[in-house]
């Protein structure tokens, strides 16, 4: 079903593999971004949510016949192959939330945390510095 810009919002859900639980947040941090690089996703803010199971839940929209284009696109395939190892999409009406009236979700940050060091810090720096060493600078997607 797409609006008449073509634009399609979608709402998808990711149950993690065992073991795999930590990954899923952020290949879901990394998902759209990816899309919005390759032209396949619009600037509609992305909205991420985890269900009482770990099933992370994910609303975004495609840009005019992205979904279709995504199918070709290797950089999108090899993202999916991430996501194929670490979870599997499963339909909505399986979530335990989407029984009740207004289903509720825990929010997902999509911030990532990124490590001093990525932010040209030297590791001795920071050891040098108070108690703020530690801390972790978030940068938005």
């Amino acid at each position: 079903m797409q609006a008449a810009s073509g634009a399609t919002v979608v709402v998808v859900a990711y149950r993690p593999k065992p073991g795999k639980e930590a990954e899923l947040p952020e290949l879901t941090r990394e998902h759209v971004q990816l899309l919005r690089n390759e032209g396949l996703a619009t600037e509609r803010p992305v909205v991420a949510a985890t269900t009482a199971d770990g099933t992370v839940v994910e609303v975004f929209e495609w840009a005019p016949d992205g979904a279709e284009r995504a199918h070709s696109n290797p950089v999108v395939r090899k993202l999916w192959e991430r996501y194929a190892d670490a979870c599997e999409i499963v339909p909505l009406n399986q979530l335990a939330e989407s029984s009740t009236m207004f289903a509720s979700f825990i929010p997902i940050d999509l911030r990532r945390q990124a490590s001093p060091t990525e932010h040209g810090l030297a590791e001795e720096d920071l050891l040098s510095r108070s108690s703020d060493a530690g801390r972790a600078l978030l940068l938005y997607v």
